[in-house]
Formats: structure tokens, sequence, C-alpha cells
């Protein structure tokens, strides 16, 4: 943040905590202004603000931060040398530096480190239940072989023609959906069709799913 003159920071309502640089802020968001001529007021656009409702935002003793801790310290076996992954060694520690990111003005070099540890995950906002590896690939293979095309995306069709001529053993649904769980939940047209054709099938529905 570069304004002239001595920052202040008020909230846009109440002040809050303290964030990096001195800044206060309230939730995400927090307005800045100069004791330069003009007093011009700055919105500061956070990472709070740019996934707004996506945070993890559960206690940290919540088994969703025990996951993104394992995930952290196998990042940091696999890219040693990858900037911008957090030193941290406890969950409580994870939990306090996303809630500390999440006011900080949002910066997109940062963006994918935010995203990997302090955002919902596809498989944690979907209820239904998720068919794992060894689950009924051949049924879910069935029914997206009777989804209408217009209904699915190019990658999508694609998928279904090849499953659909062989759907005992057809693994290219099974590949796309496993590589879809653990993805940051975005809630785009991806997300609808996991939901969709992803979920274990309920025996006494008949109906063929719609496209989303």
């Amino acid at each position: 943040m570069t304004t002239s003159g001595t920052l202040r920071i008020v909230s846009a309502a109440t002040l809050g905590a303290a964030g990096t640089g001195g800044a206060v802020y309230f939730g995400s968001k927090a307005l800045s202004y100069s004791d330069s001529k003009g007093d011009k007021m700055k919105s500061i656009y956070t990472f709070g603000d740019k996934f707004v409702g996506r945070l993890v935002t559960v206690n940290a003793s919540d088994n969703k931060w025990k996951i993104r801790l394992d995930k952290l310290n196998q990042a940091k076996i696999k890219s040693p040398r990858e900037k911008g992954l957090p030193e941290l060694t406890k969950q409580d520690d994870l939990h306090q530096w996303c809630i500390n990111t999440s006011s900080e003005e949002f910066d997109a070099q940062r963006e994918s480190v935010f995203e990997s540890f302090c955002v919902l995950m596809n498989k944690e906002q979907i209820s239904e239940s998720l068919i794992q590896s060894g689950g009924q690939w051949k049924e879910a293979n069935e029914r997206i072989g009777k989804v209408e095309d217009s209904k699915l995306s190019p990658e999508l069709k694609e998928i279904k023609n090849k499953v659909k001529a062989n759907a005992t053993s057809g693994t290219e649904l099974k590949d796309w959906c496993v590589a879809k769980y653990d993805l940051p939940f975005k809630g785009d047209r991806d997300f609808e069709y996991v939901k969709l054709y992803c979920t274990e099938i309920v025996a006494a529905s008949s109906a063929s799913p719609s496209g989303p």
C-alpha cells in the first residue's frame, strides 16, 4: 500500500484486528486515508474478498486443518524451494496464518499458496457421497452415458463416448472425478458436474440426471 503522509486505517464499520503494515481490518475489508491534502479514501481488496464464501472457517482443532497441514508438509518435501510456503508445524498456526493472510491486501503471486491451504475443496462442499476408487464406476459410466451431449462440456462429452463403449472397465470418468475432489472449490460448472456424475447412485432413483 503506497500513500503519502502518515497513513491511518479505519474499518468500514468498527475497528478490527491489526493486519500487516499497521493496517486495521473489519472482516476482510478496510478503508485507508492519508493525512495529506484531501484525505482520499482507499478500499483495500484483500484475500478474503477474493475468496469470499469459500474460506475454511472451522475451528483450528477441526480435521480440515489437519488435512491441510499434512498437505503443507507434503508440499515442502515435494517442492522444498517453492516460494511462499508458510513455515508452520501446527494446525493452530496454519489456522491463524490463514486468518491473518485473509485480511492482507490481495497479491496474485501469493494466490496459489493461499488457495491451497485456506480455501475449501470441492469434496468438502458436496453433501452426497462421492464415489471412491473402488466404488460404483460401472454404474456411473452407465449414468453419464445416458446424458444428452448438450448438457455436457466438450471434455465430458469425450469421456462419455469412451466409457459408454466400455462401461465395465472404462476409467476415464473415474480419473476425471478423482482429480477434481481435492481441487479448490470455485462453484463453477465443473463443480456442478462433480455433484451430478461423481456421486454414488441411489438405488431407488431411476431418473437420469439433468445437466447443470
